[in-house]
């Protein structure tokens, strides 16, 4: 027997990408103070969005929008031990002193290194 979800609301047909965006950062939010954070202490962003036409015989039978957000980190701690390092004997990752680099310039955001030891070290 197939039972429908009771989650699961039928929405508007203009329901845009748009409005995803505000539910998706709505319902973060309210997630987040559950767990603790303080309503106005951090922001949000988008990561990842996607659109795919439902389609029954042919015609458009509607739309799934997806769309992946996150609480933005004030501050990311990279604990970075030297295993990865290339002259690491054990882990053989090859990482060097640009790849650390530029690992701090991706992260995007203020970050804390903690230059730690490793096996060669």
């Amino acid at each position: 027997m197939h039972r429908r979800n009771s989650s699961i609301k039928k929405i508007s047909q203009n329901y845009s990408k748009q409005d995803v965006y505000k539910q998706a950062i709505e319902l973060l939010k309210q997630k987040a103070v559950k767990r603790g954070a303080l309503s106005d202490d951090f922001e949000t962003e988008v990561l990842e969005d996607l659109q795919f036409n439902i389609v029954r015989g042919f015609y458009s039978a509607g739309k799934n929008i997806r769309v992946k957000d996150q609480v933005k980190p004030d501050l990311i701690v990279n604990s970075a031990g030297q295993d990865n390092h290339y002259s690491d004997p054990i882990t053989s990752m090859n990482f060097s002193a640009r790849g650390y680099a530029d690992l701090t310039t991706l992260l995007k955001s203020d970050i804390a290194v903690v230059l730690e030891g490793g096996y060669s070290i």
